[in-house]
């Protein structure tokens, strides 16, 4: 596939994939970041699949698994048109299972319980998806909206047993991210 054979890092994937990325967000309410994990994950980033001839386990331009009426991974002739698919089956999605929420937490949520199969993102009970937003979430964000994300707020407590020192805690919510 012209132009992306020198994609080979998760910069170049989010840099390729980032206007798509927004326009399925915007049309969908799924979490940006979560998208660009999600190809990520489904593609290697990068290493498995998403070339021409269906080099990998993905058909070309295919960053997310589709599968075809065959039963094998669909081509697509572009980005766009792979991007116009994935909105649909999202929009299909959300007619029976209601919309995916947009922090980080609701749209993992909302794709491991999706008819897409998202159940293969749980791995020995730890969603894969989870730990690849953690590990890149705040590259991802970086890429797409040119600064990381805001700092999640922290509520320190200092818990007071008696008989014991006092001891002081920070508390940090699990997901506050809406991008």
């Amino acid at each position: 596939m012209e132009g992306d054979a020198g994609i080979t890092s998760v910069e170049d994937c989010i840099r390729t994939w980032s206007p798509y990325i927004l326009q399925v967000r915007n049309d969908t309410g799924l979490n940006a970041v979560v998208i660009g994990a999600q190809w990520g994950l489904e593609t290697g980033w990068h290493q498995t699949g998403v070339r021409q001839g269906r080099v990998g386990w993905h058909g070309q331009f295919n960053l997310a698994g589709i599968m075809g009426p065959d039963g094998y991974p669909q081509d697509f002739s572009s980005y766009e048109e792979f991007a116009a698919r994935y909105i649909a089956i999202i929009e299909a999605y959300a007619k029976t299972m209601g919309p995916p929420g947009s922090s980080i937490a609701d749209s993992i949520r909302w794709l491991s319980e999706s008819p897409w199969n998202g159940s293969h993102y749980m791995q020995d009970g730890h969603n894969v998806l989870q730990a690849v937003v953690d590990s890149f979430g705040d590259l991802i964000h970086t890429l797409l909206f040119g600064s990381p994300p805001e700092p999640r707020g922290v509520l320190t407590v200092v818990l007071t047993v008696a008989g014991y020192r006092p001891v002081k805690v920070d508390l940090v919510p699990l997901d506050t991210q809406t991008q």
